[in-house]
Protein backbone atom coordinates (compact mmCIF):
# COMPACT_ATOMS: atom_id res chain seq x y z
CA UNK A 1 0.00 0.00 0.00
CA UNK A 2 1.30 3.43 -0.94
CA UNK A 3 0.98 5.76 2.07
CA UNK A 4 -0.69 9.12 1.60
CA UNK A 5 0.65 12.06 3.59
CA UNK A 6 -1.25 15.28 4.21
CA UNK A 7 1.27 18.08 4.69
CA UNK A 8 0.17 21.52 5.87
CA UNK A 9 2.37 24.50 5.04
CA UNK A 10 3.53 22.62 1.93
CA UNK A 11 3.98 25.65 -0.33
CA UNK A 12 7.47 26.54 0.92
CA UNK A 13 10.33 25.76 3.28
CA UNK A 14 10.28 22.60 5.37
CA UNK A 15 6.80 21.61 4.17
CA UNK A 16 7.86 21.71 0.53
CA UNK A 17 10.96 19.63 1.27
CA UNK A 18 8.96 17.08 3.28
CA UNK A 19 6.62 16.72 0.29
CA UNK A 20 9.56 16.20 -2.05
CA UNK A 21 11.04 13.55 0.21
CA UNK A 22 7.73 11.70 0.67
CA UNK A 23 7.23 11.67 -3.12
CA UNK A 24 10.82 10.52 -3.68
CA UNK A 25 9.99 7.51 -1.52
CA UNK A 26 6.91 6.80 -3.65
CA UNK A 27 4.26 8.22 -1.32
CA UNK A 28 1.13 10.01 -2.46
CA UNK A 29 0.41 13.48 -1.17
CA UNK A 30 -2.27 15.93 -0.11
CA UNK A 31 -0.64 19.35 -0.18
CA UNK A 32 -2.19 22.13 1.91
CA UNK A 33 -1.35 25.84 2.16
CA UNK A 34 -2.90 29.21 1.36
CA UNK A 35 -1.02 29.79 -1.89
CA UNK A 36 -2.62 27.57 -4.54
CA UNK A 37 -0.22 28.70 -7.29
CA UNK A 38 2.78 27.42 -5.36
CA UNK A 39 0.99 24.18 -4.46
CA UNK A 40 0.03 23.61 -8.10
CA UNK A 41 3.65 24.13 -9.22
CA UNK A 42 4.94 21.72 -6.57
CA UNK A 43 2.26 19.15 -7.41
CA UNK A 44 3.22 19.24 -11.11
CA UNK A 45 6.90 18.82 -10.21
CA UNK A 46 6.21 15.83 -7.96
CA UNK A 47 3.85 14.12 -10.42
CA UNK A 48 6.37 14.52 -13.26
CA UNK A 49 9.43 13.53 -11.29
CA UNK A 50 8.04 10.69 -9.15
CA UNK A 51 4.74 9.58 -10.78
CA UNK A 52 2.81 9.92 -7.51
CA UNK A 53 -0.76 11.04 -6.91
CA UNK A 54 -0.93 14.59 -5.58
CA UNK A 55 -4.05 16.44 -4.45
CA UNK A 56 -3.89 20.19 -3.85
CA UNK A 57 -6.20 21.76 -1.27
CA UNK A 58 -5.77 25.50 -0.77
CA UNK A 59 -6.85 26.45 2.74
CA UNK A 60 -6.14 29.16 5.30
CA UNK A 61 -5.82 27.18 8.51
CA UNK A 62 -5.42 30.39 10.51
CA UNK A 63 -9.00 31.38 9.66
CA UNK A 64 -11.60 30.31 12.22
CA UNK A 65 -12.98 26.95 11.11
CA UNK A 66 -10.05 26.40 8.72
CA UNK A 67 -9.20 22.94 10.04
CA UNK A 68 -12.83 21.79 9.89
CA UNK A 69 -13.11 23.12 6.33
CA UNK A 70 -9.95 21.25 5.33
CA UNK A 71 -11.20 18.03 6.90
CA UNK A 72 -14.50 18.39 4.97
CA UNK A 73 -12.54 18.88 1.73
CA UNK A 74 -10.47 15.75 2.41
CA UNK A 75 -13.63 13.75 3.14
CA UNK A 76 -15.50 15.18 0.13
CA UNK A 77 -12.61 14.15 -2.16
CA UNK A 78 -12.73 10.61 -0.70
CA UNK A 79 -9.10 10.85 0.43
CA UNK A 80 -7.57 8.68 3.14
CA UNK A 81 -4.66 9.98 5.19
CA UNK A 82 -1.94 7.66 6.49
CA UNK A 83 0.50 10.33 7.65
CA UNK A 84 -0.51 13.77 8.96
CA UNK A 85 2.29 16.32 9.03
CA UNK A 86 1.24 19.51 10.82
CA UNK A 87 3.87 21.83 9.42
CA UNK A 88 1.94 25.10 8.98
CA UNK A 89 2.79 27.72 11.55
CA UNK A 90 4.62 30.92 12.27
CA UNK A 91 6.31 32.65 15.16
CA UNK A 92 6.74 36.16 16.41
CA UNK A 93 9.92 38.12 16.69
CA UNK A 94 10.15 41.17 18.85
CA UNK A 95 8.89 42.38 22.16
CA UNK A 96 5.62 40.81 23.20
CA UNK A 97 4.09 44.17 24.10
CA UNK A 98 4.95 45.60 20.68
CA UNK A 99 3.38 42.82 18.63
CA UNK A 100 -0.28 43.55 17.84
CA UNK A 101 -2.78 41.39 19.70
CA UNK A 102 -4.28 40.31 16.36
CA UNK A 103 -0.92 38.79 15.39
CA UNK A 104 -0.81 36.81 18.65
CA UNK A 105 -4.37 35.60 18.08
CA UNK A 106 -3.58 34.49 14.52
CA UNK A 107 -0.46 32.68 15.75
CA UNK A 108 -2.43 30.83 18.44
CA UNK A 109 -5.22 30.00 15.97
CA UNK A 110 -2.78 28.43 13.51
CA UNK A 111 -0.08 26.97 15.77
CA UNK A 112 -2.37 25.57 18.45
CA UNK A 113 -6.05 25.52 17.54
CA UNK A 114 -5.85 24.45 13.88
CA UNK A 115 -3.17 21.87 14.61
CA UNK A 116 -5.22 20.36 17.45
CA UNK A 117 -8.52 20.45 15.55
CA UNK A 118 -7.05 18.93 12.39
CA UNK A 119 -5.31 16.15 14.30
CA UNK A 120 -8.47 15.42 16.29
CA UNK A 121 -10.57 15.32 13.10
CA UNK A 122 -8.21 13.11 11.07
CA UNK A 123 -6.82 10.70 13.65
CA UNK A 124 -9.87 8.46 14.32
CA UNK A 125 -10.11 7.27 10.69
CA UNK A 126 -6.34 6.84 10.53
CA UNK A 127 -6.30 4.69 13.67
CA UNK A 128 -9.33 2.68 12.50
CA UNK A 129 -7.40 1.72 9.33
CA UNK A 130 -4.39 0.75 11.46
CA UNK A 131 -2.10 3.18 9.67
CA UNK A 132 -1.60 6.39 11.55
CA UNK A 133 1.38 8.63 12.05
CA UNK A 134 1.25 12.28 13.06
CA UNK A 135 4.15 14.68 13.12
CA UNK A 136 4.12 18.20 14.47
CA UNK A 137 6.88 20.57 13.47
CA UNK A 138 6.93 23.29 16.15
CA UNK A 139 7.77 26.78 14.99
CA UNK A 140 11.17 28.07 15.98
CA UNK A 141 10.99 29.75 19.38
CA UNK A 142 11.58 33.49 19.24
CA UNK A 143 14.70 34.84 20.88
CA UNK A 144 14.47 37.10 23.87
CA UNK A 145 16.41 40.35 24.00
CA UNK A 146 19.82 39.72 25.51
CA UNK A 147 19.57 35.94 25.14
CA UNK A 148 20.94 33.82 22.31
CA UNK A 149 18.57 31.97 19.97
CA UNK A 150 17.80 28.43 21.02
CA UNK A 151 17.99 25.56 18.58
CA UNK A 152 14.69 24.36 17.18
CA UNK A 153 13.41 21.26 18.92
CA UNK A 154 13.23 18.07 16.90
CA UNK A 155 9.78 17.20 15.58
CA UNK A 156 7.46 15.37 17.92
CA UNK A 157 6.27 12.14 16.36
CA UNK A 158 3.40 10.01 17.55
CA UNK A 159 2.64 6.71 15.85
CA UNK A 160 -0.54 4.77 16.44
CA UNK A 161 -1.24 1.29 15.05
Amino acid sequence: MTPTALITGASSGIGRELAREHARRGGNLILVARRRDRLDALAAELRDRHAVAVTVLACDLAAPGGAASLHRDVTDHGLEIDVLINNAGFGGLGRFDEIPAERHHAMIELNVMALTELTRACLPAMVARGRAACSTWPPRPPSCPGRPRRRTSPPRLTCCR
